[in-house]
């Protein structure tokens, strides 16, 4: 008896202990059931954290990933993202997933219309087990059976609403529930932060610009400022200079007058009265240069100020062998400019094309309007600019020429500035360098008929 009430008692035991064994295993299974849900959870978190800096560039990427990772977490059927727009009142649909999710491309809501637009408004959440019992809900997708609609709240306002949709009655349980509404807090700070990284980045952007501006009217300002001490500097060094420039030319002169042809001595004195010309010249360009320009504008045709410039020119060109090609729109409008100085204009740029064209070529002569502006484009046929050369062709006193004084283009880059237009210069594969001036056309002004396309 005692063997059998001892086999008993072991058995007993063996029973006991196994029911605790499963117990615990079924204890343990649920535990790791529950962390391993509750690590995915916090692996969407932390993925939605990481789209924060690609949300302020790429919004939709995050509710898309958002979305997603939502139904997966609380395995629903369908569901949408819905945006408030606080001007309009309209809640519109920034993402859709699952059941019809074509179908609710840009479907809208108004503020506190049906279950969606209640939850907007009033910042409630609302778990929805039977939505033939729910008075506010509008149906979007077919078959839907259970609902459930947490807002996202930055700050103190509701920017939207997040809606998961099932096919099956009570599919949510109020754990699910206070999972959507930690997915749609922590979505609404994010974008809210992505909101304000943006706006970090386009005020940085603005003081940049900003930046910029100042420092290119800093330059045009220290620019101004050496000009005009260039302009008080040459009046003074011109006078001085040219008197003993006329005494030293005059004494050449009557010195030459007394000599026979075809000397050694009366060459030398024909070299020193045409390097006084010379010197003459230069100091004549820097006082142009250093003179605040007056400008007299007047409804002009910029057909016959090109006209005019390649006539005063015409004997160097034929002297060249070159040939000009101008195309100018038949119909041009006038520009207030100040006729001199846009023939000036002209005139260096088109010297700088004969200088820069080999003999037998072509330089080309192109204007047309564009929007705002007219464009004049002068081409030579050489070997064009190099970039570092291109960066300061227009500065003061800065010349490949050997002669030169360079001070030609920096003069016709003011004038065109003086009028409110830009000039720029490229290379033109194939051609040469072109310069392109662009001025702006009056607010009202006459038509000016233009030539059409002509062969010089």
């Amino acid at each position: 008896m005692r063997g059998q009430d001892g086999l008993h008692g072991h058995e007993h035991r063996a029973r006991v202990l196994e029911r605790r064994v499963r117990t615990a295993y079924r204890s343990l299974k649920k535990t790791n059931a529950e962390l391993r849900n509750r690590i995915e959870q916090l692996s969407v978190l932390h993925r939605i954290s990481l789209a924060m800096r690609d949300a302020a560039t790429e919004p939709q990427r995050l509710w898309e990933m958002m979305l997603k990772d939502a139904l997966n977490l609380l395995r629903g059927d369908s569901g949408a993202i819905y945006l408030l727009d606080d001007e309009s009142g309209i809640l519109r649909v920034r993402a859709a997933e699952g059941l019809c999710a074509d179908g609710r491309t840009g479907a809208e809501i108004p503020l506190g219309a049906g279950l969606i637009g209640y939850v907007a408004r009033t910042g409630t959440p609302l778990l929805v087990p039977d939505v033939t019992s729910e008075p506010r809900y509008q149906q979007q997708v077919e078959g839907i059976q259970s609902q459930m609609a947490a807002p996202m709240t930055g700050g103190q306002s509701v920017i939207g609403v997040i809606n998961i949709e099932s096919r099956k009655l009570g599919a949510f349980k109020p754990s699910d529930m206070e999972l959507l509404m930690t997915l749609a807090a922590h979505a609404a700070r994010v974008w809210e932060n992505a909101m304000l990284y943006r706006m970090a980045q386009e005020r940085n952007q603005q003081l940049i610009d900003s930046y910029e501006k100042l420092r290119q009217t800093q330059e045009q300002l220290i620019k101004k400022e050496r000009l005009a001490a260039l302009g008080e500097m040459a009046a003074t060094v011109a006078h001085e200079i040219r008197n003993p420039m006329t005494a030293i030319r005059g004494f050449a002169q009557r010195i030459a007058r007394r000599l026979p042809e075809n000397t050694t001595e009366k060459d030398y004195l024909g070299i020193i009265i045409s390097e006084v010309d010379r010197l003459d010249e230069v100091i004549q360009s820097v006082l142009d240069f250093g003179k605040k320009p007056v400008i007299h504008k007047q409804p002009t045709a910029i057909a016959d100020v090109i006209g005019d410039a390649l006539m005063i020119l015409d004997a160097q060109i034929k002297r060249s062998a070159l040939l000009v090609e101008t195309k100018i729109a038949s119909r041009m409008p006038s520009l207030m400019l100040d006729e001199d100085q846009a023939k000036q204009v002209i005139i260096n740029l088109v010297q700088n094309a004969v200088d820069a064209t080999p003999q037998g070529r072509s330089i080309a002569i192109d204007a047309a309007p564009d929007t705002d502006h007219v464009m004049i484009r002068v081409t030579d046929s050489g070997t064009g600019i190099e970039a570092a050369m291109r960066e300061k062709i227009f500065d003061p006193f800065f010349t490949t020429k050997v002669h030169g004084t360079g001070l030609g283009l920096a003069m016709v880059k003011r004038i065109v500035e003086e009028h409110g237009g830009t000039i720029g210069v490229e290379n033109i594969t194939g051609k040469g360098a072109a310069f392109t001036v662009r001025l702006p056309l009056p607010a009202a002004g006459a038509q000016a008929p233009g030539d059409a396309s002509t062969l010089l």
